[in-house]
């Protein structure tokens, strides 16, 4: 991993240090559009966009979503765990999951050294 590009993602977002503050859930409308959790690739890509690299939000368990867009997760650091049709799933440094739009899952809380 390059250490300038893990430099960066391991810095602490705006929504992450409202967390760290005493925040309790995920910011719902930094990601869906929608009543129903739908990650929103409006909401995710910018400006013409058609890739973003964003590290996963951390401090908090990620509720169950699916995405209208294909999402990669790549664990520069640490640990990340997922859960896929009920069955944790525990991602390490090096491993790399791939989830189609349809694919309901959820995120537990991870620590300030786990990087996704």
């Amino acid at each position: 991993m390059d250490s300038r590009l893990l430099a960066v993602l391991e810095q602490i977002t705006e929504e992450e240090q409202r967390l760290l503050d005493g925040g309790r859930d995920v910011e719902k409308e930094r990601y869906i559009s929608g009543q129903e959790f739908i990650v929103d690739r409006e909401k995710m890509l910018h400006n013409g966009e058609m890739i973003v690299i964003r590290p996963h939000t951390r401090f908090v368990d990620f509720p169950l979503h699916r995405h209208d867009f294909i999402e990669m997760m790549y664990v520069c650091k640490g640990s990340i765990t997922h859960i896929i049709n009920g069955e944790e799933i525990v991602m390490e440094a090096g491993d790399l999951l791939v989830l189609n739009q349809h694919t309901r899952h959820a995120i537990r809380a991870a620590g300030r050294e786990d990087i996704g």
